[in-house]
């Protein structure tokens, strides 16, 4: 499962949302969410790069989409400066 925290303040340590094992999803996609359900950050695949854009702290929700016939992993993830 992805990791629900992050905090892209430049340190070098959790600075992007990390989903763990994603690179082997090679047709994953990623949907994240703000707290009114508005689309902040989609990718194609995903490389567990997204570092929050410039998205201010708080609670987000994602959805990733393996791609692979399971059922796709949601939930919330929290960023933190």
């Amino acid at each position: 499962a992805p990791y629900n925290a992050f905090s892209p303040n430049g340190d070098g340590k959790n600075d992007a949302y990390e989903v763990k094992n994603i690179l082997s999803w090679a047709d994953n996609e990623i949907f994240i969410f703000n707290r009114w359900g508005g689309k902040v950050f989609y990718a194609k695949p995903y490389r567990n790069d997204w570092t929050g854009d410039g998205m201010p702290d708080g609670t987000y929700f994602y959805i990733v989409d393996k791609r692979d016939g399971s059922k796709p992993l949601a939930g919330y993830l929290e960023i933190v400066k």
